[in-house]
């Protein structure tokens, strides 16, 4: 149920002709009234070609344009009804029920409205979300509230997003019907478990470029040894074409290849000891966690 749209023009007219007949005492703020005033007009053209949602945008800068003015409330009910034809209902009751709190006895069409706003509850879904920390509400990629907490949605699919300082983001699709009852229970992760791989596996590759460094350092000692023995046989000129000779050389070269080998290792371990080291999460703060208190207000938290 829509109020007519005789009457919105009704309401654009009353804004459009308090911006261009300034409250007494005000004339210094003609300046963004003017632009307050261009604002709505446009957004009549807009409204006139069904776009809603720029006009919506337009009617919101003229509203914050008019800040201290005594007609401002009247905008909101341009927005309300911009809402409603953009079937965000939940948007269309906060903006009526503040068009007649900021409006009160001066709000036209006051029961009219009422009955409205009626009307558009019976359409509207009721969704309790409990999370595990404190976080905002964000629906179809609209940031709404705080949770945990009760927010009343239209009937649909609804993409429902939980986000929370150094948590992970919760995302949850919802099929809700007008009048439903639907609780939602989200956990979110800390981020910190996510940060990096646990300290052990640095500590490990640690260990192995250590044990690696070791080895490589015991075969240069090896071959260093074997070097030092075949010029002992190589200064003895009677063994300098024995066999032995030809051994030992032998043995140098093949301590000397695995020696290299060994070191290489070495360095493509501690190139990967590095990495684990950047890749670590070495971050000790506990996750800061929903508390009995928030538990206790979320019981009688209600939004819009």
């Amino acid at each position: 149920m829509t109020l007519t749209q005789s009457a919105f023009w009704c309401r654009v007219w009353l804004i459009a002709l308090a911006l261009i007949t300034p409250a007494a005492g005000s004339a210094q703020e003609a300046g963004p009234h003017d632009e307050a005033r261009a604002r709505v007009e446009h957004a009549k053209q807009l409204f006139d070609v069904r776009n809603y949602e720029a006009a919506f945008l337009d009617f919101s800068r003229a509203y914050a344009l008019l800040d201290g003015h005594e007609r401002r409330y009247v905008v909101l009910y341009n927005l309300a009804v911009c809402a409603e034809r953009l079937f965000r209902y939940d948007e269309a009751v906060s903006f009526y029920e503040r068009y007649l709190a900021e409006g009160g006895a001066g709000a036209e069409n006051a029961e009219e409205i009422r009955k409205v706003v009626e009307s558009l509850r019976a359409l509207l879904a009721v969704v309790q979300v409990d999370s595990s920390v404190r976080g905002e509400l964000w629906v179809d990629n609209r940031r709404l509230h705080e949770v945990p907490g009760t927010v009343r949605l239209p009937a649909g699919r609804h993409v429902i997003e939980v986000r929370a300082r150094n948590h992970e983001s919760v995302r949850r699709e919802l099929e809700l019907e007008a009048g439903s009852q639907t609780r939602l229970q989200i956990e979110l992760q800390p981020i910190s478990n996510y940060r990096g791989l646990s300290r052990n596996y640095f500590y490990t590759g640690t260990g192995l470029t250590a044990v690696a460094l070791l080895t490589a350092a015991s075969f240069g000692a090896v071959t260093l040894s074997e070097r030092s023995y075949a010029q002992d046989l190589a200064r003895d000129s009677m063994s300098l074409r024995t066999s032995e000779l030809n051994q030992a050389l032998d043995q140098v070269d093949g301590w000397a290849r695995a020696t290299d080998l060994t070191f290489a290792g070495t360095a493509v371990i501690a190139a990967g000891t590095l990495l684990l080291f950047a890749l670590t999460d070495w971050s000790d703060a506990p996750a800061p966690a929903l508390t009995t208190e928030d538990k206790a207000q979320a019981q009688s938290r209600s939004y819009w």
